[in-house]
C-alpha cells in the first residue's frame, strides 16, 4: 500500500505519488493495478488455477472490481484472455 511504502521509505505519501506520476505518468493506484493485472495475466497463462484463487492472491477481494480493471487494461475478460493465450 501507499501507506506501507511511505512508512518503509520514510517519505511522505504525497511525495511518493508525485514521484510515481512524474516517472510513470500514472497515479500510484493505477500503477499497482497495472502491476497486478500483469502478474495475473501471467498466472492465467501458466497455470490451471481457478481465476478466483489467482485474483485473491493479488489482493482482490471483490471479483467484480477485478473483472472491470482487467477488462479495462487488457480489453478481454480473464476467461477470454486465458483461452486466447494458453490454458
Amino acid at each position: 500500500t501507499l501507506q506501507k511504502l511511505s512508512s518503509d521509505l520514510f517519505i511522505g505519501k504525497k511525495q511518493i505519488e508525485a514521484i510515481v506520476k512524474k516517472r510513470y505518468g500514472v497515479t500510484f493506484k493505477q500503477a499497482i493495478i497495472a502491476l497486478r493485472v500483469e502478474n495475473i495475466k501471467k498466472q492465467l497463462v501458466e497455470t490451471d488455477e481457478p481465476i478466483k484463487k489467482i485474483v485473491q492472491k493479488y489482493g482482490y477481494t471483490n471479483l467484480t472490481s477485478f473483472y472491470v480493471a482487467f477488462k479495462k487494461h487488457v480489453g478481454l475478460s480473464p476467461n477470454e484472455y486465458r483461452k486466447q493465450n494458453g490454458k
